[in-house]
Parts: structure tokens; sequence; C-alpha cells
């Protein structure tokens, strides 16, 4: 029962999206051209391209990324090898913030870094 309404879930939003993405191709088809991606923004951004913003996009998500690989790939190592064994109270206290960490939803994340921000 419940493989058949997943199946059926997965079906709805599979038919939603090409239904999306048909009015867009039928209302704003006539506006994809390459010009859109390379060109500047015109008439205070009501018009011409997006590519000072996908450029800017482009780096934000670069540096995140550069921030946030190293730094996760070593805090992983650092909890699943180091804290392994034996474990005192520092130790203890890094597991419960962690643990912490991960419940907290990533919504309230991403608000509190852009208050912070």
């Amino acid at each position: 029962m419940i493989r058949k309404l997943c199946d059926f879930a997965i079906s709805c939003f599979a038919v939603l999206c090409v239904v999306i993405a048909a009015f867009l191709w039928v209302n704003g088809g006539g506006e994809l051209r390459l010009g859109f991606l390379t060109d500047s923004p015109t008439n205070l951004g009501r018009s011409g391209g997006i590519a000072p913003i996908l450029i800017s996009t482009l780096w934000v998500v670069g540096g995140a990324l550069t921030l946030a690989v190293p730094l996760s790939l070593m805090a992983s190592a650092f909890y699943t090898q180091s804290l392994s064994y034996e474990r005192n109270r520092l130790q203890m206290t890094f597991i419960v913030l962690v643990d912490l960490g991960i419940g907290v939803p990533r919504i309230l994340w991403g608000l509190t870094g852009a208050a912070i921000f």
C-alpha cells in the first residue's frame, strides 16, 4: 500500500514538473537566447541578461565550497577517528554539539547565517 502511494506521489510530482516546464516554455520560450545568459541587465533589470548575477553566484558558491569541503572533511575525520575510542569530557562535549547541530533543521541554520552576515 505504501509503495503504491509513493509511486502515485512521484507520478503526480513528475506530471506537475512537466506541466510547469511546458507552461514556461510556451509563455517564456521566446525570451530564451544565448544573450540572456551573457548580457548585462538593462532598464533597471527589467530586460537584458543575467551574466553578472550568474558570475557572482558562482563566486559565492565557489567560496562556500572552498571553506566548507575541507572543514567538513576534517571534522568528519576527527569525529570518526578520534572520538571512536576512549572519551573524555571534551570529546563528549564535541559529540553532544555535533548531535545538536544535526538535529537543527537546515532552514534555521540558513536564517541564522543570514541574520549574522
